[in-house]
């Protein structure tokens, strides 16, 4: 994992309205209404993921969520959430320097659900939650997704 120090317990320095961010492929983005799909919080549990990864909107910006983005003729986006829809949904939401990350380590927070589906994941209904919760700070580009 490329946090250290993954912590179950609540961080009091991130109010429920602070906004995270985080970067989603462009097949996260339902094209005819323009919303966030379930999709864009998915843990990936092919690499051991336990916690979602998501960026301190204060203290980093769409640009650098973006730098290391693999290449994809739809581009990334990024969607926002706040930490209290988070909390809402049972998360534990903690910040986790990330060390190896010199662009935007310092803005990393890590969001641990409270419950895995038997596949690990995160339930599906409660991704669909938080993708109702979330919003769009820079849309994929819609025109090049089929």
């Amino acid at each position: 994992m490329p946090w250290i120090g993954l912590s179950e317990q609540p961080d009091p320095d991130l109010g429920d309205d602070v906004r995270l961010l985080r970067r989603a492929a462009p097949r996260c983005i339902e094209p005819k209404l323009g919303t966030v799909k379930f999709g864009a919080f998915n843990l990936r549990i092919q690499q051991g993921e336990k916690a979602l990864s998501l960026y301190d909107a204060s203290l980093t910006t769409c640009d650098a969520l973006l730098l290391d983005a693999p290449p994809d003729p739809g581009g990334w986006g990024v969607a926002s959430i706040s930490v209290g829809a988070l909390r809402a949904l049972g998360f534990t939401v903690r910040r986790e320097i990330d060390a190896t990350d010199a662009i935007k380590g310092e803005a990393h927070v890590a969001a641990v659900p409270s419950e895995y589906a038997e596949d690990g994941q995160i339930p599906q209904e409660v991704r669909a939650r938080m993708a109702s919760a979330a919003t769009w700070e820079r849309q994929p580009d819609r025109s090049k997704i089929h």
